[in-house]
């Protein structure tokens, strides 16, 4: 059917929904393979939370056949507040469209997504979002060693629509990298924007990526506050230079070359070391 495969908790009732917990080595989600609380439209209760601890790696990559997105997914459509995420390991791993999720379409507040990679944390055209509609936006708070986005990476705290609060933004690491388009953002349509922190020994920013915490419509922008040295590196990139060492203008032209005929050779080799040039035998 092209339905997504993987595993699910709802409430449709009064009562909140179960939690997903999942440890493991190695977790992999790909092809379209979800992990997903909710709270369904019609009930009350408070969606559940997806919990993941391991020591080794977290991986979520690519779609199904239909596009639906592989990933973590938390979502309310009623008015129980969404569920948390929330993921310790050694490294994460997010690329070719996958995604973590806090989603909200009501005008109750979208869950919050917690991240601790002891090691990697990579995400290279994929996203980290919080998305509320019409209430205060989910909170994102990141802890890890080295974090990248790439190739258009996101990581989004956004209201999309009504007066809500943007969601607040937390980073923690000993590196930030940001390249080709990537992005940091706690914007909101009518409300304040979310705040955004980052807190990393270094934090390197290409010139076409961005942090975002504004109010599109009343101004009511939101912080952002980097406690870092900040590089632009796209200052320290040197072209290679156009004109090229000619290798034959290096290379002694040998006996046998100048002498059509047959030419004998004497060597004399210490064993050890690199040969004389490029045309002598290595031994």
């Amino acid at each position: 059917t092209g339905d997504p495969s993987g595993l699910f908790s709802g409430t449709y009732g009064t009562g909140d929904g179960g939690n997903i917990n999942l440890s493991g080595p190695i977790l992999s989600f790909t092809d379209g393979a979800q992990v997903s609380v909710s709270a369904r439209k019609g009930s009350s209760g408070r969606g559940g939370s997806i919990n993941i601890n391991n020591t080794g790696s977290v991986i979520i990559a690519g779609e199904n056949s239909t596009k639906a997105p592989s990933g973590l997914f938390s979502g309310t459509y009623s008015t129980g507040k969404g569920g948390d995420i929330s993921v310790e390991t050694g490294s994460l791993s997010i690329a070719d469209g996958g995604t973590i999720s806090a989603e909200s379409t009501t005008t109750a507040n979208a869950g919050t997504i917690n991240i601790n990679a002891r090691g990697l944390l990579s995400i290279n055209s994929s996203s980290i979002t919080t998305d509320a509609k019409n209430a205060v936006g989910g909170n994102i708070n990141i802890t890890g060693r080295d974090v990248q986005l790439t190739h258009g990476g996101a990581i989004k705290a956004d209201v999309g629509s009504g007066e809500g609060k943007g969601g607040n933004v937390t980073i923690n690491a000993s590196t930030l990298v940001l390249l080709e388009k990537s992005s940091i953002t706690a914007k909101a349509a009518k409300g304040y924007g979310g705040d955004i922190t980052i807190d990393a020994e270094a934090t390197f920013f290409s010139d076409d990526s961005y942090l975002d915490a504004s109010s599109e419509e009343t101004g009511k922008d939101g912080k952002i506050t980097v406690t870092s040295p900040v590089l632009d590196i796209t200052n320290y990139l040197v072209p290679l230079r156009e004109a090229f060492l000619k290798a034959d203008q290096f290379m002694l032209e040998s006996c046998e070359a100048r002498d059509p005929e047959e030419a004998s050779s004497f060597v004399i080799d210490s064993g050890e070391g690199l040969p004389p040039g490029p045309d002598y035998l290595l031994r």
